[in-house]
């Protein structure tokens, strides 16, 4: 496989599983959290809001990109390299290639 092969479908891949799993899971999880919540200012609700969905996000994308990292490298037999402009999304992104190279060590019996 060509690295810019690996580079685009990885992109591809972070942005796919950022709009279709993360975001909807990450809002579920900072919606049920703020639920115990009593009612408050507008401006410390905001702050909250963004403080909670900030830890949940990084959380959720670390398990669901690790997760689908691991199993693309080593079922497919593929490593990705992705491309990220969100500063939160970083982590998640680094676990996703560090992931998908170990998953890919794993599939060629180089581990």
């Amino acid at each position: 496989m060509s690295l810019f092969l690996g580079i685009l479908v990885g992109t591809g891949l972070l942005w796919l599983l950022n709009i279709l799993v993360v975001n909807p899971i990450t809002k579920y999880f900072t919606l049920k959290k703020l639920n115990g919540y009593p009612t408050m200012p507008e401006e410390g609700a905001q702050n909250l809001i963004n403080k909670n969905f900030s830890e949940t996000y990084i959380v959720v994308d670390i398990l669901v990109l690790g997760i689908a990292g691991f199993a693309m490298g080593f079922f497919i037999g593929w490593f990705f390299i992705g491309i990220t402009w969100k500063k939160i999304a970083i982590p998640g992104m680094l676990t996703f290639i560090g992931l998908s190279i170990l998953g890919y060590l794993l599939n060629k019996g180089y581990i």
